[in-house]
């Protein structure tokens, strides 16, 4: 069993502003003004799962995601998303909370922060 704790920003998606810069989880961010996001297509529950990293300025008010807290589980316990049309690996946890968060979303992407797969991990 897991539990999802989502942080909601206050203003609607609609008024989303990202900007349009994919980048990796990798690729370094040079400013402290942006942070990388993840941009979920939506599914059922047998899609895979297809997202892109996005960078979001977080001095935009109007920018809006979601920041997620799940369990973590067995790190070593991975599978495959698709992200930037490339394989992409994360832990089944936060596989099965991207699968139950895209499912409960009314419009076509959900734009989500989760700590392991925005930031990249080699510098922390």
């Amino acid at each position: 069993m897991y539990r999802i704790v989502i942080a909601h920003l206050p203003q609607s998606y609609a008024s989303l502003s990202l900007k349009h810069t994919r980048t990796t989880s990798s690729d370094p961010i040079f400013s402290e003004h942006f942070s990388r996001v993840l941009k979920v297509a939506l599914g059922n529950e047998f899609d895979p799962i297809r997202c892109s990293f996005e960078l979001a300025d977080v001095r935009d008010q109007s920018v809006q995601y979601e920041a997620i807290s799940y369990d973590r589980g067995d790190t070593n316990d991975r599978t495959e998303i698709v992200c930037n049309g490339s394989p992409y690996y994360i832990t089944l946890s936060l596989f099965r909370a991207l699968q139950r968060l895209r499912e409960e979303s009314c419009n076509d992407t959900r734009i989500l922060w989760a700590d392991a797969i925005c930031i990249n991990q080699k510098d922390v």
